[in-house]
């Protein structure tokens, strides 16, 4: 986690080519989805910008995992 929030603060791009999955699906703050291809360009062209970046209340959805 700590290695994604330094790439969207720097905004290595090519790093944040690498990580989401095909089928990704971001939640925005105010409850707009994005698909990947949206969250990637929102980086990319500088419309979404973070000046640092801290882990907090993180929630993780897991689909198709392996129940124990």
């Amino acid at each position: 986690m700590k290695d994604l929030n330094a790439a969207l603060v720097k905004a290595d791009n090519a790093f944040l080519e690498q990580v989401p999955a095909p089928d990704y699906v971001h939640y925005r703050p105010r409850e707009d989805v994005e698909n990947r291809a949206q969250y990637l360009e929102d980086r990319k062209t500088g419309r979404v910008q973070f000046e640092s970046l801290v882990e907090e209340d993180i929630k993780v959805r897991l689909f198709g995992a392996p129940r124990s």
